[in-house]
């Protein structure tokens, strides 16, 4: 296997970076310090619930696919999988709601500050107008749009 290339490096930084502020958010969101959240082992209730949402906010917020995530985690893609789907099967209680969407802007807010002050991304460069679209390009449509398919999908399987 090859080494990665500068595109993959830059990727794989900006996959990092964006993992980690969202770990940041939610350990702060759910008053669990980051040393907690970063542990490998099992752990506390409350910590496992961070880590969920850090792992759900990756995923909407950043874009990323749910193997990127694992691999930032050091956990099992199934595992991530499982995360992104308890969150949103809570969402439809309104007050959750509201506080994953405060969540959710805080790490937009984020993202864009610390990317923009890295300069990893213009839009002069491919990548960068690329990432710039799949971070920033209508968000919201597109996370609207993923609930409405997860929560039918699963509504009908559990149906049957």
């Amino acid at each position: 296997m090859s080494a990665p290339g500068p595109v993959e490096n830059r990727f794989l930084i900006i996959a990092s970076r964006t993992a980690r502020e969202a770990m940041d958010v939610a350990a702060t969101g759910c008053n669990v310090s980051l040393a907690e959240l970063t542990a490998k082992g099992r752990s506390r209730a409350v910590v496992a619930y961070a880590r969920q949402i850090a792992m759900y906010l990756a995923h909407v917020v950043g874009h990323m696919s749910l193997t990127e995530i694992s691999a930032v985690f050091e956990r099992d893609r199934t595992t991530v999988a499982h995360a992104c789907h308890a969150i949103e099967d809570r969402r439809d209680s309104e007050m959750f709601d509201r506080q994953i969407e405060q969540l959710e802007s805080d790490l937009r807010a984020r993202l864009k500050l610390v990317f923009e002050k890295q300069r990893i991304w213009t839009a002069a460069t491919p990548l960068g107008a690329t990432l710039l679209r799949r971070q920033f390009g209508a968000m919201e449509r597109d996370r609207r749009a993923r609930i409405a398919r997860c929560s039918g999908a699963r509504r009908r399987r559990r149906s049957r």
